[in-house]
């Protein structure tokens, strides 16, 4: 039985690192085409619909880096009704989690009770994620108070994680 967000990953070869950084260019590349998606739950269509969850599933796909899967259907306002942490199990076998994330990482936030908003990195301090508030997939600053605060004098909970640290190619001695 397969599990909720449940990846399926494509390891073809050891990453090198001049690959690991053609690969978080063509990440950030793919992120940046769906800017102005507008914000539908569950959907996938580049410049017609998507959500935070797809999002992630569609670029790490088309560039390569992930085989088809398919975490639909998922509650719209699970997060908030309950403690379930559906994108953390979804991340664990796919990402290693890290301080701070760089360029094609995974930024995760806290809304409700659990972790259930995602983005991807384009930069050191930007990412791109598909915003319900905002109703479309946008670029944003971790440090905009909406995305990093929960109220006035709360930081909102965030964690990075970093796709490539699984597909490393390991150091030679």
């Amino acid at each position: 039985m397969r599990t909720p967000f449940a990846p399926i990953v494509q390891i073809v070869a050891p990453v090198t690192p001049f690959d690991e950084a053609q690969q978080r260019a063509n990440v950030v590349l793919h992120a940046l085409d769906w800017i102005g998606t507008p914000y539908r739950q569950w959907g996938a269509s580049r410049h017609h619909a998507i959500d935070c969850a797809m999002l992630l599933v569609e670029v790490y796909r088309d560039a390569g880096l992930i085989a088809h899967v398919d975490p639909r259907p998922y509650p719209p306002e699970w997060h908030v009704h309950r403690g379930e942490e559906r994108y953390l199990a979804w991340l664990a076998p796919l990402a290693a989690e890290i301080e701070t994330p760089q360029a094609g990482d995974i930024v995760l936030f806290q809304y409700g009770r659990c972790f259930s908003h995602a983005g991807i990195m384009i930069s050191r301090d930007e990412m791109v994620h598909a915003y319900a508030p905002l109703g479309m997939c946008t670029v944003s600053r971790l440090s905009d108070p909406d995305i990093a605060l929960i109220a006035p004098d709360r930081v909102r909970p965030r964690k990075g994680f970093d796709i490539w640290a699984k597909l490393r190619a390991p150091e030679t001695v």
